[in-house]
């Protein structure tokens, strides 16, 4: 929010050394590969730890409400896969119509 008179600044905050390591020993990877780890890379790895396919369920889950990440309760958050044949669909519709 904006205050007449006043500069709003942007903070960035810096994790404490012994949190980064602390975090590198859970991931068992170096802080800065973290930080840099683009969503595919991050996917991949998760799913190489796993030994399993990373999923995100269209079908709600009641236990999650209030616990985690909203967009997972609210069916919110999907894979590029699943992007893809949405938009698949949405094209094969769209001929079909222009027929």
């Amino acid at each position: 929010m904006n205050c007449p008179g006043k500069e709003v600044e942007n903070t960035m905050y810096e994790l404490q050394p012994k949190t980064k390591k602390n975090i590198e020993a859970c991931l068992a990877l170096e802080f800065d590969d973290i930080v840099k780890i683009d969503s595919s890379d991050e996917l991949q790895w998760v799913e190489s730890i796993r030994k399993s396919k990373v999923e995100f369920p269209s079908t709600r889950d009641t236990r999650k409400n209030s616990r985690g990440n909203p967009l997972l309760s609210r069916r919110r958050l999907r894979t590029m896969a699943e992007i893809d044949k949405g938009l698949a669909e949405i094209v094969k519709r769209n001929k079909k119509r222009r027929r």
